[in-house]
């Protein structure tokens, strides 16, 4: 009996170490970006790289930005843009892919699940168009699941459990 305890408990933490990378396709975090004067942030909750977004406002997305984006019929995104891991960001005016007038933008991010990297932003003001190559981004660092945390305490007390009864 012991030994099937034991096991099960060896089991439960090696599961728990190896599930966050079963589950790599699901990001969920905040990134900050900087493109010269202009900044923002944007936040998934659930944003799932094995399916397609366009346009969209779906993942627990969340935007805010320093400047004006009243004009752009509200933000969304595209992702993955292309045959790439690229993420795209804007308005919705003209969908996401597309300026189409005064406050909207976008910001295009490649490598997004790997190693964000800013390649194009532009934005459109009332008072003339901004268009910008390079920027900056910053990922939050990333928080376990709560079932990853609850795997590995489970495996954890289980270990426990049978150290203490030997």
């Amino acid at each position: 009996m012991k030994k099937r305890v034991r096991l099960f408990a060896v089991a439960l933490l090696a599961f728990g170490l190896v599930a966050p990378q079963c589950e790599a396709s699901i990001i969920s975090g905040t990134w900050n970006f900087t493109v010269g004067a202009l900044s923002g942030s944007f936040s998934f909750t659930g944003l799932d790289t094995s399916q397609n977004y366009t346009s969209s406002t779906a993942a627990g997305f969340s935007v805010s930005t320093s400047f004006d984006t009243t004009g752009d019929g509200g933000n969304g995104f595209t992702y993955p843009f292309g045959p790439s891991d690229a993420l795209i960001i804007g308005g919705l005016v003209n969908g996401v892919n597309g300026i189409a007038g005064i406050n909207d933008w976008g910001l295009e991010i490649v490598n997004f699940s790997t190693n964000p990297t800013v390649v194009f932003f532009e934005y459109d003001p009332a008072s003339g168009s901004v268009v910008a190559i390079t920027g900056t981004i910053t990922s939050a660092a990333a928080v376990p699941e709560p079932a990853t945390l609850a795997l590995i305490g489970l495996g954890l007390f289980g270990v426990a459990l049978t150290r203490r009864r030997q």
